[in-house]
């Protein structure tokens, strides 16, 4: 290899190295090239044409370098107008993309549909649900559907009733209620139209906690009876029954 090709090759790496891209079209690139690089060829300088004031002279640049870096400066510009126009499709898609509202599940669109307001502060607010229930079966299948989005996930009878007594049922109506037999001033649970509908959804899938085994009736009415029982720990009153227990045993020890 000859000085002057590695003086040419030399040149042309330096040049690419520390070369910055700006946009430009094809026909600007005689003049970008005539400033840019500064080679000698074997033309004496007597016989070079000099250039008229204003014109640029790229004369001084072998052919074949000039074709090199032409080429690779029109593929670098074609990957990078590639590139300039997937983001122009990207940032269109992102601006036209519109976040679509979470679908509701069946129990927020069963209490929406019956402008329920849950869980029921009155007896006599789960009463007139209950005479719903009782005269409308669209809106007891309804409910009885809304019921699935409150399953416990393993399918234990009681757990599941938990969630669904709680769900409906604020402390003060639940600890009104029994599940089977009846109690001086409660009432009977297992002859609502409530009742029978959860019932009857529990029974084509849960299992009874202690057995293990498919539940039934008389077992999910059982679990119901418990559930009723403990309501008395809701909302927190099973915190406050342990405060004031430690309270007493405190005061009994400074006496």
């Amino acid at each position: 290899m000859t000085e002057r090709e590695n003086k040419t090759k030399k040149s042309a790496t330096n040049v690419l190295a520390d070369f910055q891209f700006v946009d430009f079209s094809v026909s600007e690139l005689p003049t970008i090239l005539a400033r840019e690089f500064d080679l000698e060829d074997d033309q004496p300088d007597s016989q070079k044409k000099r250039p008229k004031i204003g014109e640029e002279d790229d004369s001084r640049y072998s052919s074949g370098f000039k074709q090199f870096v032409v080429r690779e400066l029109i593929k670098i510009k074609a990957q990078l107008d590639n590139i300039q126009q997937g983001q122009q499709q990207l940032v269109s898609k992102i601006e036209v993309v519109e976040i679509e509202p979470k679908e509701a599940n069946a129990m927020d669109r069963f209490m929406e549909e019956y402008s329920l307001n849950l869980p029921f502060k009155s007896v006599t607010e789960f009463e007139h649900f209950d005479l719903t229930l009782r005269a409308n079966p669209i809106a007891r299948n309804k409910f009885m559907n809304s019921l699935l989005d409150l399953f416990d996930r393993n399918h234990i009878a009681t757990k599941t009733l938990v969630t669904i007594m709680k769900k409906y049922m604020s402390r003060d109506v639940a600890l009104s209620y029994t599940a089977v037999k009846p109690v001086k001033d409660k009432l009977v649970l297992k002859g609502t139209t409530f009742c029978k509908c959860v019932i009857n959804v529990l029974l084509k899938n849960h299992v009874d906690k202690v057995t293990g085994n498919k539940a039934t009736e008389q077992t999910l009415l059982s679990a119901l009876g418990s559930v009723l029982a403990n309501a008395k720990d809701w909302e927190g009153y099973r915190a406050r029954r342990f405060k004031s227990s430690m309270q007493r045993d405190d005061n009994e020890s400074s006496n």
